[in-house]
């Protein structure tokens, strides 16, 4: 299948199974919210046709358009994968030049999302070089992500890196790590390095914490044009370890008439497209032992509670995700923890155990604290005994109706 080379939309090329169909989907939502004149490649085996049908219909709005590109060829699947959240359908990225005859491609992961406009990006001048891509920071300087590359597909082409690719997987992928490690070892020293801007990784968050490496989020400052939710701790997994979840799910969630249409929605974020007034408690805990939590959180549906812990939860922290309003943080790192206590409301100290004392601290002097067992008792304080959970849960109630957000008041 050859498609006719149209010069006035980018091509961006997808590779997955139908296991990622949603993840796909929204990976094309996020472009799509920040670009249009767009012509994306589907390399797959098994979507449905009805997919696409749907997709175009929705695309045309914006001259854009989604393509399906039936890859059956059952070679890649014989391939090692040195992890279990790595799937065959990363080897689609080989046939690229039998398929795409745009002259410059942008081929994308299905675990990101793009953020921004990507004409910057696609007007780079890869002078020379058959592809430009990130360092794959924090693992490695030296080599390349594969997760995000813009390729030159004439030079491809012309030096039928397809066969070569092949040839190098078949002698060598039971001992290196999966495509990305060919794709290395073929582009040595022949790819041009992009801004980390357009493959920010942030997979290895927490990861690189508690390995020490404390600069690690100051690499990048901000929110880059495309995020890259590496290994496997993604979005859509129920623990929370890196930064920008709340951005896959803002674009999972984006409704395609509000980006179709361009709405406001588009300038919103993921709290306020599902809970728009919804107030946030916060609760740093060194224990799972966490007083009347399950009643708080049944009584107060319309309040988002965000549990935080510098380890790993015990079973029945974990089992709280059954309420639709709780949130948990395990190993919550620095990052992490300021995210949390800037979005915060209502501070609840209620978990037996020694206090966090950096995070009382910080809550106190922006005035968010509520304090049901006594851990910390400066400045103006109202503190609520055990069995008078309710009088805590009126008091939280009475917060809300005044629709105060970001509260100066504190009650410990």
């Amino acid at each position: 299948m050859k498609v006719s080379n149209k010069q006035s939309k980018k091509a961006i090329v997808l590779g997955a199974d139908s296991n990622y169909m949603d993840k796909v989907e929204t990976t094309v939502k996020s472009v799509c919210s920040h670009n249009r004149d767009i012509r994306f490649y589907i390399f797959n085996s098994d979507f449905p046709t009805e997919w696409f049908q749907l997709m175009n219909k929705r695309l045309s709005v914006l001259n854009s358009e989604i393509i399906n590109i039936k890859i059956t060829d059952d070679t890649i699947s014989h391939f090692h994968l040195p992890t279990p959240h790595l799937s065959s359908a990363a080897y689609l990225r080989y046939f690229i030049p039998n398929f795409v005859f745009e002259k410059k491609v942008l081929y994308l992961d299905s675990d990101i999302v793009v953020t921004s406009s990507l004409t910057a990006l696609f007007d780079i001048d890869l002078e020379g070089y058959p592809l430009g891509a990130v360092p794959d920071i924090p693992t490695t300087d030296e080599g390349f992500n594969s997760g995000v590359l813009l390729i030159d597909t004439d030079m491809w082409r012309e030096e039928n890196i397809s066969r070569q690719l092949f040839e190098l997987t078949i002698a060598h992928h039971e001992h290196v790590y999966g495509d990305q490690e060919i794709f290395n070892i073929l582009f040595k020293d022949r790819w041009k390095r992009l801004d980390i801007t357009y493959n920010l990784q942030v997979g290895a968050d927490a990861h690189r914490y508690y390995l020490g490496d404390y600069n690690w989020y100051a690499s990048f400052e901000g929110v880059p044009c495309i995020i890259h939710y590496t290994t496997e701790n993604k979005p859509w997994k129920h623990f929370r370890f890196n930064r920008f979840r709340d951005v896959w799910w803002f674009y999972y969630g984006l409704n395609w008439n509000d980006i179709l249409l361009r709405t406001h929605v588009l300038k919103e974020t993921f709290s306020e497209l599902i809970l728009p007034s919804s107030q946030h408690a916060s609760i740093f805990t060194n224990t799972g032992d966490v007083e009347g939590i399950s009643y708080l959180l049944e009584k107060l549906p319309d309040v988002q509670f965000h549990i935080a812990a510098p380890t790993y939860f015990s079973p029945n922290i974990i089992e709280l995700q059954r309420y639709s309003n709780c949130y948990i943080y395990p190993c919550a790192d620095p990052k992490m923890k300021q995210s949390i206590i800037d979005k915060t409301d209502i501070y609840l100290d209620i978990n037996y155990g020694p206090a966090m004392d950096q995070e009382l601290q910080e809550m106190v002097r922006q005035g968010k604290t509520i304090d049901s067992t006594n851990h910390f008792s400066n400045g103006e304080s109202t503190v609520f005994s055990v069995d008078k959970i309710d009088e805590l849960i009126k008091k939280i109630e009475e917060q809300r109706d005044k629709n105060v957000s970001k509260s100066n008041r504190s009650w410990s």
